[in-house]
């Protein structure tokens, strides 16, 4: 695993990690801290697993995880706060899994971009608070995206809590679990493309 302190201070930003090959085993990041970079992980190799624990990233330039091909992220525990751009920008058809982990004040906590083919994200227990855009937002696809979403709280994002553009999320055959989510006062409502969930709260 590895532990650690990245900083980027100089006028021009760089990389924390950059992906350069499809690995045979995971890599293992924990309890460390990204502060100031480009982006703290940027990856575009096929079958890489990337887990992240304990994790704070902040302070990036740009999207701080950029995801460009169909790999697996894991988060847990981890905060994700003060960025310029997505907190996670899956452009390629990534996995993620999002277990208690904050997403705060970035542009788009988890940002599911057009072309992000054949993908499953799920969220556990995670809060998506004071985002100027949207919590978590599903571009317009049409492949199959699977969604798990249970226990999260979405709180003065600047756009919607949750926005759905995408048709197989927007049949429930997309979307396997919708429960127990809690809704504050975000600035385009709560959620828009998806059905509500069961047990939703308003906060």
């Amino acid at each position: 695993a590895l532990k650690g302190q990245f900083c980027r201070k100089f006028l021009t930003r760089g990389l924390g990690i950059s992906g350069v090959s499809s690995p045979s085993i995971p890599f293992f990041i924990e309890d460390c801290v990204f502060d100031g970079c480009l982006r703290a992980l940027s990856d575009a190799n096929p079958g890489t697993t990337w887990y992240l624990i304990g994790v704070e990233i902040k302070n990036c330039t740009s999207n701080p995880i950029t995801m460009a091909s169909a790999m697996l992220l894991y988060l847990w525990a981890c905060d994700i706060h003060d960025n310029t751009g997505n907190a996670i920008s899956n452009s390629a058809g990534a996995t993620i899994f999002c277990m208690h982990t904050i997403f705060d004040t970035n542009t788009i906590g988890i940002d599911e971009a057009a072309g992000a083919a054949a993908v499953n994200v799920t969220i556990h227990g995670c809060i998506f608070v004071d985002n100027t855009g949207d919590g978590v937002k599903f571009a317009a696809n049409s492949s199959a995206i699977t969604f798990e979403h249970t226990n999260n709280i979405y709180w003065g994002n600047g756009g919607w809590g949750l926005e759905n553009l995408d048709q197989q999320i927007s049949v429930e055959a997309g979307t396997r679990i919708n429960r127990n989510n809690a809704y504050g006062p975000n600035t385009s409502g709560a959620y828009t493309g998806i059905s509500a969930g069961i047990g939703d709260v308003a906060l």
